[in-house]
């Protein structure tokens, strides 16, 4: 394996570096750093997450404010399934470069799951701008569900209106397996389906709403949509 490779020769060049530098006490000695950090990056490679960890945290204290560790540290957390403590440091990453969207979106998770639990670390954050999905009195479709799939359902939200769908389509995904007979769930994939030009997907999943919500006349409008697409 690759990685483990690189993991062998980063472990000899750390403690080369290490060996080299009689001074440097309990901080890991300035030529290590960089190792450090590209080892703790093949151990979360490798599913080695508290490794990974280590470093990162090594790294982050030996160069406080240093994006790149900063970042490590969170994704380390995350990877252990504790995203109250991923949120501080990817917080203090995006103070630093606030057009980070990759970093935005990963510190939205974290918020999200650290408010419902936390919980493993998925392939993680609307039926688009101007379209309110689900709303109305008679809104079968848009029945509460669980709180963590509405949450996913918001991020998902967010990541459409951002033309990010493809992190749309992983939250919604998510949601689905946490609520399955969500129909407003349904209708909004096969609305970010339809934006990706994946017609028969987005019919696909038409269908499911309106087996799941006859009575909702939004799963039949995305029904027809899709069927224009074909």
């Amino acid at each position: 394996d690759r990685h483990a490779d690189a993991r062998a020769l980063l472990d000899a060049a750390v403690d080369e570096a290490e060996a080299a530098d009689a001074t440097k006490g309990a901080a890991p000695a300035d030529a290590a750093v960089p190792l450090l950090h590209a080892r703790a990056l093949c151990s979360a490679k490798l599913g080695e997450r508290a490794r990974a960890l280590a470093d990162a945290v090594a790294v982050a204290r030996a160069r406080p404010g240093w994006v790149d560790a900063l970042v490590s540290v969170g994704r380390a957390y995350a990877a252990l399934g504790d995203w109250e403590k991923a949120t501080p440091p990817w917080e203090v990453a995006l103070a630093e470069q606030p057009g980070n969207t990759l970093l935005r979106r990963d510190l939205e998770r974290a918020k999200m799951e650290a408010a419902h639990g936390g919980g493993a670390k998925s392939g993680a954050p609307s039926e688009g701008a101007g379209e309110a999905e689900g709303a109305g009195d008679d809104d079968e479709g848009a029945a509460e569900g669980s709180s963590k799939a509405m949450a996913l359902k918001e991020l998902a939200n967010a990541a459409t209106s951002r033309f990010e769908l493809g992190r749309a389509l992983e939250y919604l995904g998510e949601a689905i397996g946490l609520e399955p007979r969500l129909a407003a769930l349904w209708a909004n994939r096969s609305h970010v389906h339809e934006l990706l030009r994946d017609s028969e997907a987005a019919l696909s999943d038409a269908h499911e709403c309106v087996a799941l919500a006859p009575s909702w006349a939004k799963g039949y409008y995305r029904a027809a949509r899709a069927l224009l697409s074909l």
